[in-house]
């Protein structure tokens, strides 16, 4: 009966050893998996940053050259990158440009978006915002 008693001691012992190494395993993963969450919300703030920078700085650009047309190529920013793409339309003889900054930081991209109007106000002609997005 001892014997029995000894077998079924150590296969408790066994079972138990089992679930505290699953324990540990789960309680890795997820340690893990909350640190890489908590890099990409990082990477994702600095990229919004990233995009709303190049926005910026396209906008000044507009401002002091109005037939400015981007950036195609990379511009470096803050460990980082963006490039800005301008569309432009005429609707009803207004000028509409749209102006997309691209950012991207690491594996993550996001991009800013704002929409203009060229309009003449007191014989001088400016851009007005529509959007931002």
């Amino acid at each position: 009966m001892t014997a029995k008693l000894r077998q079924q001691g150590s296969a408790a012992i066994q079972v138990i050893m089992a679930l505290l190494t699953l324990i540990v395993i789960a309680g890795g993963i997820i340690f893990v998996l909350s640190k890489d969450r908590e890099k990409q919300q990082v990477y994702h703030r600095k990229v919004i940053s990233i995009s709303e920078y190049g926005l910026q700085d396209a906008l000044q650009k507009l401002q002091s050259n109005p037939s400015w047309n981007g950036s195609p190529e990379k511009t470096a920013c803050d460990d980082g990158w963006y490039k800005v793409k301008i569309r432009r339309n005429t609707k009803a003889d207004t000028l509409i440009l749209t102006v997309v900054s691209e950012g991207h930081y690491k594996s993550v991209s996001d991009s800013k978006t704002c929409v203009l109007s060229r309009t003449v106000v007191n014989g001088d002609s400016v851009w007005i915002r529509r959007s931002m997005q």
